[in-house]
């Protein structure tokens, strides 16, 4: 099981391509935010993002999983019981400008 408040910072890492930036808007250090993105990538046992000296960028596979991460939502609500709870949920990897709902699906629009 994946999770998915992990998931969360990647996707949060993703957006702002910068630790100091993503462990602002999560309130939490830097150091904490790598020591959580490295504990993601040895749970999967890939690297997610690629490291550059200015700029953080997902690898392919951290772009998939961020991509995937609203089916990953999902299953995780479905398999901890939350899904029927759960008036509506989804993640969105961004920069997406918006997200439409119109019954169990979802369309991405750039």
């Amino acid at each position: 099981m994946i999770d998915l408040t992990l998931l969360g910072h990647a996707q949060t890492l993703a957006k702002h391509g910068n630790f100091a930036r993503a462990a602002s808007e999560l309130y939490m250090s830097q150091p904490t935010l790598s020591r959580h993105i490295a504990a993601l990538e040895e749970m999967l046992g890939v690297r997610l993002f690629d490291r550059g000296r200015k700029r953080v960028e997902p690898t392919a596979f951290g772009r998939l999983l961020l991509q995937r991460a609203d089916a990953v939502f999902i299953e995780e609500l479905r398999n901890s019981g939350w899904y029927d709870k759960t008036a509506q949920a989804f993640a969105v990897f961004l920069p997406v400008r918006s997200v439409g709902v119109m019954g169990d699906g979802r369309t991405y629009e750039n």
